[in-house]
């Protein structure tokens, strides 16, 4: 019998919304100097570097003790998770921030929203190290993809609000991605 596939899943831009709130908050700052359909087009992880401001100004204005479990939920973000424990174990693999709050504040929203709880989950911002040729990591930054599958492992790299078009953003899309890359790589 073939072994269960072991399933990595990204939290911030696949299952909670980091961008928008993250957006409004540079927004409210005076530091977002474009819409967030312009931002999108740009096709830019880096918010502070597209906003010109250095990174330590960003995490200031964003992360506070309640910014993380503030976050929405993506669309279809519990239809995703059901969907992905029918064909393999699930696991949480979220980058925390420096802010000694977050993983808290992490785990109390994955709990809220998802049901999740922390046996299930891993922080760390070195998902490479979790990678083999069992194991899937879903997440939708680049970087983490290229360095995962140098690793050993499989990466899928979804769309999410930040790099795609909010009229295209869709859960069925998110799906679609996941699926056939999984088919793909049998």
């Amino acid at each position: 019998m073939k072994p269960k596939i072991e399933i990595l899943l990204d939290m911030d831009g696949v299952l909670a919304d980091f961008f928008s709130l993250a957006f409004e908050k540079c927004f409210q700052a005076g530091y977002a100097t474009i819409s967030q359909d312009e931002y999108i087009k740009l096709n830019l992880f880096n918010m502070a570097e597209v906003f010109g401001i250095s990174q330590s100004l960003f995490w200031q204005t964003i992360d506070n003790n309640s910014f993380w479990n503030s976050l929405r939920p993506m669309p279809g973000c519990v239809e995703l998770v059901d969907s992905l424990k029918q064909i393999g174990r699930v696991t949480i693999a979220s980058s925390p921030s420096l802010n000694r709050t977050c993983i808290m504040q992490k785990l109390q929203w994955l709990e809220t929203n998802l049901g999740i709880s922390v046996d299930e989950c891993m922080f760390g911002s070195r998902k490479e190290l979790m990678a083999s040729p069992n194991t899937v990591l879903i997440d939708d930054h680049p970087g983490n993809i290229s360095k995962f599958t140098t690793a050993g492992g499989l990466g899928i790299l979804v769309p999410s609000n930040w790099n795609t078009p909010r009229h295209l953003f869709t859960p069925e899309l998110v799906l679609e991605v996941i699926n056939k890359e999984l088919v793909f790589s049998k």
